[in-house]
């Protein structure tokens, strides 16, 4: 994410989260760069490097094909500079019956 019409990166951060929440999907994707990257740390299905809005499309397909749709995220903080932001998020998801929560970092 970067400075866009002079929008600081951590209110970007939160509008995108803002628009996930909404299930707000092309307003999402209007918000990203064509050279965003994500990284989910971790050992989950998901963990790893998503380079670009096509890569981030199938992360949230991916999420949402694992979870039966069930698959959350709240933010809870956003630590950014003016080119880069982490993001600090509460993610739930049902998964084969079973119901989790993390604590995740997003950079």
């Amino acid at each position: 994410m970067r400075m866009t019409d002079g929008v600081p990166v951590a209110e970007l951060a939160r509008e995108l989260y803002e628009r996930v929440s909404a299930r707000d999907v092309a307003g999402y994707f209007d918000l990203l760069s064509d050279d965003v990257l994500f990284h989910v740390g971790g050992e989950s299905i998901v963990a790893g490097e998503y380079r670009g809005k096509a890569a981030i499309a199938a992360l949230g397909m991916k999420l949402m094909e694992e979870t039966a749709g069930s698959f959350r995220t709240e933010l809870i903080s956003v630590l950014a500079n003016g080119s880069h932001a982490i993001t600090l998020q509460r993610w739930s998801a049902a998964r084969r019956d079973v119901m989790s929560r993390w604590i995740k970092c997003l950079k």
